[in-house]
This record gives C-alpha cells, structure tokens and sequence, in this order.
C-alpha cells in the first residue's frame, strides 16, 4: 500500500511539473542594450524568447533566448522556480540561474543565478555573475492613459573591474499579440557615459 501511495505520490507530482504552457516571442529591436550597454554596436537586433513555465507567478519555469550581437549571436538557457505568498499572493519570489553562450570565432560561456521579489509591476532583483561581478537589478512601473505602461529601471554593477549604474525608462503599448515600446537609457559605467534611445516590437505566438 505505503509503495502504491509513493507512485501515486510520484505521477502527481510529475504531472504538476511537467504540466507547462510555452509562450513564444518574437522581436526586432533598434539597438540591443544589456544593463545598459549596447551589444550590437548600436544597431538592431532580431530576437526571440520562449518560456515554459506552471503558471504566471508560481511553480517552475524554463526557457530560452537568442539574440544577433556585434559579433555572431548570443543564445541564453535559464530557469528557476516562483513562489507568491501574502495577501491575495501579491508578492512573488523568484530564485533562478542563466547560462550565456556567445557564438564567435570561439563559443564562449558564462553563468549567472539570481533571487528576486515582485510585487505588482514593481522588482527588485539580484544577481551573482562571475568572476565577482554582481548586479543589483529594481524597477517599478505604473498604467497610464488607460493601458500603456511606464517602466523605470536603475542597475548598479559590483565589480573589481568596472563598477558603475544604468538607468532606463520605457513606454510600452500592447495590441492584441503585438507589443510596441521605446525605451531611453543612460549609463556611467564606461568613459564615455552613454545614452541611448531605441524601438521595438514584439509579437507573441
């Protein structure tokens, strides 16, 4: 009986984890910023996400993304598990890792985990990267003139080489499975303290 209930258990369990939606994405980007910094040159970038995961803001999750850069093309494995708790489940913990692999003349990788905490459109995140880089991710958003959205962002890098912030601020729109947005960035971590403005679109599957 104790092994009919261990297998009953088991498949339940199985069932829960594996009882995944995937959600496919699409976008064309006029420049490819990271935590500030342009990966393309500043030109544009052709993108795409897919994601498996039990539910919107709990249980597991997994997926990936690949993306042209200014040489060959970068493609992201991550996954990680949510859970919401509090009143009404508002808030979401979010624990996860990623792995970067960056397609030139030879493939080179690099891994990175993370713990976070949402609750409604506002973020805060942290992330242990390699060789002692650490990134401390915070955004909040607001729903203005009925549903667009307004999305600030401000990262700080902890590096023994290159420390420094990165701001941004964002005003999207979504359309049915299209998603239009603009985004404005500023960043003090290399000499030239750059700002950036760039466009995109996505569309989901």
């Amino acid at each position: 009986m104790k092994k009919i209930l261990l297998s009953l258990s088991f498949l339940m369990l199985s069932s829960s984890v594996f009882a995944m939606e995937g959600d496919l994405s699409l976008s064309l980007t006029s420049n490819y910023i990271f935590r500030g910094i342009t990966q393309t040159d500043d030109k544009a970038a052709v993108q795409a996400n897919y994601q498996i995961s039990q539910a919107e803001d709990a249980g597991f999750y997994a997926g990936g993304f690949a993306s042209n850069v200014a040489e060959g093309a970068e493609v992201d494995i991550f996954g990680g598990f949510k859970f919401a708790f509090g009143n009404q489940n508002k808030f979401v913990i979010d624990v996860g890792a990623i792995e970067y692999m960056y397609t030139v003349q030879k493939p080179t990788f690099s891994h990175d985990t993370y713990v976070g905490l949402q609750y409604g459109m506002s973020y805060i995140k942290y992330n242990f990267g390699e060789e002692e880089a650490r990134y401390l991710d915070i955004g909040t958003g607001f729903v203005i003139f009925g549903d667009a959205e307004l999305l600030f962002h401000f990262g700080e890098v902890f590096s023994t080489a290159q420390d420094g912030n990165d701001f941004s601020i964002s005003l999207q729109k979504k359309f049915a499975r299209i998603l239009l947005g603009v985004t404005a960035t500023y960043e003090d971590k290399t000499p030239a303290k750059k700002s950036n403005t760039f466009a995109y679109i996505t569309v989901d599957f």
